[in-house]
């Protein structure tokens, strides 16, 4: 960042939240909304990578991505612009142009406690003295938000939030010790159900008298005892059709019927063809390479 020769004497506050932080975070005159932005990811310790960022005020739709729209004492959430025509509009106020870039903060956790970066100084100020902890009004709930714009999910718990950003993220931090597998995860509960199929283990056996049936899964048991009770909790919306259905992907799959979506798209060459299930695509793709399976 380009420091002026002159400290700027004015700024003024806005306050900011983004995860489980909640600050007042100086604006200073004459700064731009990359400098503005730089700060924040420097005293949040989050990376910036190829994201793009706005502000905006809660249970109010307009980004902010000009310093000059924002208004003093007002809260924003710092949130991850992630719809392409939101990212159109933000971009040219955050790029990467040397001017915004030549002294940049950086955003770990370890710079950040280390002496040289308590001394480092913007217009005038150590990063000391940029922000300081905001404390949550005690009548307000305790609500963290997903700080994509596409999501905007509220927890209560910050473990929840940060699991729940890794579905946004593709971070798979646990990961299958199989040697001929090493697939990622989410959360190590995750895990732990992908591990029962190298095992075989079925921890999960019907209670239905006669039924000797054991699954994986939890989820997969509950779906497999509607079978016995005959509930169908999945109906189609479209009027005119009565259809339900025991599984939700079931449902998804009948809608295509009605939407007329095929995205499972033949690869062979000069065939065209899309089918609305994979088992419909399978069966297609045999009959271009003579695979007969079934004899």
């Amino acid at each position: 960042m380009n420091l002026p020769s002159q400290p700027v004497k004015g700024y003024y506050e806005i306050g900011v939240t983004f995860v489980n932080h909640r600050i007042k975070a100086r604006v200073f005159n004459g700064e731009s909304f990359n400098e503005l932005l730089n700060r924040l990811f420097y005293i949040f310790s989050w990376q910036k990578e190829t994201n793009l960022f706005a502000l905006q005020m809660h249970n109010n739709d307009k980004l902010c991505y000009n310093v000059e729209e924002l208004n003093p004492e007002a809260f924003y959430q710092l949130i991850i612009v992630d719809n392409e025509e939101d990212k159109n509009l933000v971009a040219p106020f955050q790029g990467d142009n040397a001017a915004d870039q030549n002294d940049d903060p950086g955003s770990t956790r370890s710079k950040k406690g280390t002496s040289g970066a308590r001394n480092r100084s913007y217009h005038g100020f150590s990063i000391s003295q940029c922000y300081y902890k905001a404390k949550r009004p005690k009548d307000l709930p305790k609500i963290l938000t997903c700080p994509f714009l596409s999501c905007l999910k509220e927890f209560s718990e910050t473990g929840n939030l940060k699991t729940h950003m890794r579905t946004h993220t593709g971070e798979r931090p646990f990961i299958c010790p199989h040697e001929d597998c090493r697939k990622g995860f989410i959360t190590k509960g995750h895990l732990n159900t992908h591990s029962l199929i190298h095992s075989g283990e079925k921890p999960y056996a019907c209670d239905f008298p006669e039924c000797n049936k054991s699954y994986s899964r939890s989820g997969r048991l509950k779906i497999h005892q509607r079978t016995h009770t005959g509930e169908k909790p999945y109906i189609c919306p479209f009027r005119g059709c009565a259809k339900k259905f025991t599984e939700k992907g079931n449902l998804k799959t009948h809608l295509r019927i009605h939407s007329g979506e095929k995205p499972y798209f033949c690869d062979f060459e000069n065939c065209n063809k899309s089918f609305t299930t994979q088992g419909h695509l399978t069966d297609h793709k045999r009959r271009h390479s003579g695979e007969r399976p079934y004899k």
